[in-house]
């Protein structure tokens, strides 16, 4: 096993991330494939740059053939740092001096380590530096952890010197919760619940007296006594608890025994025939549920959302089912409710089966 090379650069673009004194400990299962991850280069920060491995004693770039954003998924999960934004050919970020190791990364973006996917062999191109590949990464090295906790809500915990730890709830207050959701994208701040309502850590506790102002873009930013510096147990673990920003779910509709014809006045179902509405999302809270809501709100149907989704059937439909319909979503999280925008309608026109018999 070996370790990661964790590069600190004097010079940070404006997109200076959190905690940037963090040096991560990585490993691998093969040091003779390249075990080693750094980035570098004109800008780059400890998750932004130009992509660089360490393959025997030498190290060297990789090739932008093929270079997209699952490859940048599997460099930004090595380094911590949370997700992969973009997968910046052509030398973004300055070409490279060293040899070009790797060309045609393969990845499926599942991977845990760079070494994992596919390629075209060491030091095996037909590139030139010019080609060097990056990435930028969202640089989240912050996590909410605990009982409870979600995505959005729990007990705060950051990454120093490859060691996690927990914040005391010392002047802690909603404008250092303010920061904490804006570094994990979810939303803004709704409650900076202290008393470790997440649970007791046990983890260092690596952060006391946090000082925020609410506006600054990661924790590091707001002033403390200095990392491990403190006079707290774990009783005292600080927590947050953010909004939940939903994606749109969608809506289809379906006529199992064909009733069902599409026109430009929306969908046209025969009176009598079933009718049903599938509402689905891709998120991380899989555990909501579904409203089936129509336009004047005479219905509302509400299903608990399987495998991301809830089917509506009407078996039988009559006139009083004519009208517009959409899907919402909505997850409670920590006593809190979050609901997603509708979907854009769908109409529904109720029409009467002619049967003609025409004699001969």
């Amino acid at each position: 096993m070996i370790q990661a090379h964790c590069v600190s650069h004097e010079e940070q673009t404006t997109e200076e991330h959190l905690l940037d004194l963090v040096c991560l400990l990585l490993t691998f299962s093969s040091p003779a494939e390249g075990g080693q991850i750094r980035l570098r280069g004109s800008g780059s920060n400890q998750c932004s740059g130009r992509v660089e491995i360490l393959y025997g004693r030498t190290w060297g770039t990789v090739c932008d053939d093929n270079w997209d954003l699952n490859d940048a998924k599997v460099v930004c999960r090595q380094l911590n740092c949370g997700t992969a934004l973009s997968a910046p050919g052509g030398a973004a970020f300055g070409a490279g001096s060293d040899p070009i190791l790797l060309d045609d990364v393969s990845c499926s973006g599942s991977e845990s380590s760079l070494n994992e996917c596919g390629h075209g062999g060491f030091r095996t191109h037909d590139c030139t530096h010019s080609e060097d590949a990056g990435v930028v990464c969202s640089d989240v090295r912050l996590r909410l952890s605990g009982s409870g906790s979600t995505q959005c809500s729990g007990r705060v915990e950051i990454l120093s010197d490859s060691n996690w730890g927990t914040v005391c709830d010392d002047n802690w207050d909603l404008n250092d919760a303010k920061v904490v959701c804006r570094q994990l994208n979810c939303g803004t701040a709704l409650s900076a619940p202290g008393g470790a309502a997440f649970g007791a850590g046990s983890d260092p506790i690596l952060l006391d007296d946090v000082s925020c102002s609410g506006s600054e873009s990661s924790l590091n930013e707001c002033g403390h006594r200095g990392f491990g510096k403190h006079d707290c147990g774990h009783t005292e673990d600080a927590g947050v608890v953010c909004s939940v920003q939903l994606q749109q779910p969608s809506i289809s509709l379906t006529s199992p025994n064909k009733g069902l014809v599409w026109s430009p006045e929306g969908a046209k179902v025969t009176r009598g025939y079933s009718l049903v509405f599938l509402c689905s999302i891709n998120c991380s809270y899989p555990d909501g549920r579904f409203f089936l809501i129509s336009s004047d709100a005479s219905t509302v149907v509400i299903k608990p959302a399987v495998n991301h989704s809830a089917s509506f059937e009407f078996p039988v439909v009559e006139y009083e089912h004519q009208g517009n319909y959409s899907c919402l979503y909505e997850v409670e999280l920590s006593t809190q409710r979050f609901n997603s925008t509708a979907t854009a309608p769908i109409g529904v026109v109720i029409t009467l089966y002619l049967y003609c018999w025409c004699p001969q």
